[in-house]
């Protein structure tokens, strides 16, 4: 089985700052997650995506729906981790700040993120769950940066091969398949 992950194109969201209080980070945040994205041409390595899963934040739809002509399943399962400011005070820090310290919140289980590290791997379970169950072989799926780490993080502990940058960049395929999947592939094909 392949699964071929896909950050949905760059959004076109200007209103960027250097330093926020926790108030305007959070706006800043809303204001990404509704803006418009920017089309572009990518490749899908001419595999034969059967079916496509996308996140149901806009950005993600419009990026499934101009990469791929047939199915698509929309799903709040693979919408990004949420950001929030990890902290109320009235203090002014770097949007960098604010993000890492909104992932590291996220991953010590914190409080002030709308998400656990706990709930996002139940979503992960759930949404791998759901493409197992579509019995397809070659499965595209169109989600965001952070969660899409998380999801290929998850596929590689289930014994998947393939990898993913730091970063992921947007508009980007990225393949992963099953080790078991790559084996029988070599002993078809005469390989050993």
């Amino acid at each position: 089985m392949k699964i071929g992950l896909v950050r949905h194109f760059k959004v076109d969201y200007k209103d960027y700052n250097p330093f926020y209080f926790p108030d305007e980070y959070d706006a800043a945040i809303k204001g990404y997650d509704e803006a418009d994205v920017i089309l572009k041409e990518i490749h899908l390595d001419g595999i034969d995506w059967e079916i496509c899963f996308s996140s149901s934040f806009s950005r993600a739809i419009k990026t499934a729906e101009y990469i791929y002509k047939k199915k698509i399943i929309k799903t709040e399962l693979l919408r990004e981790v949420n950001l929030k400011a990890f902290t109320t005070k009235r203090i002014k820090l770097p949007s960098f700040v604010w993000h890492i310290g909104a992932r590291i919140s996220w991953s010590v289980n914190g409080k002030s993120q709308p998400e656990t590290k706990e709930a996002t791997e139940i979503r992960i379970r759930k949404i791998y769950a759901m493409i197992r169950n579509s019995e397809k072989e070659n499965v595209l799926v169109v989600s965001h940066g952070f969660f899409m780490k998380c999801f290929a993080s998850f596929l590689i502990r289930e014994g998947y091969n393939g990898k993913i940058d730091p970063v992921p960049h947007n508009g980007k395929l990225y393949v992963f398949q099953k080790e078991r999947d790559l084996n029988e592939n070599k002993m078809f094909m005469g390989q050993q």
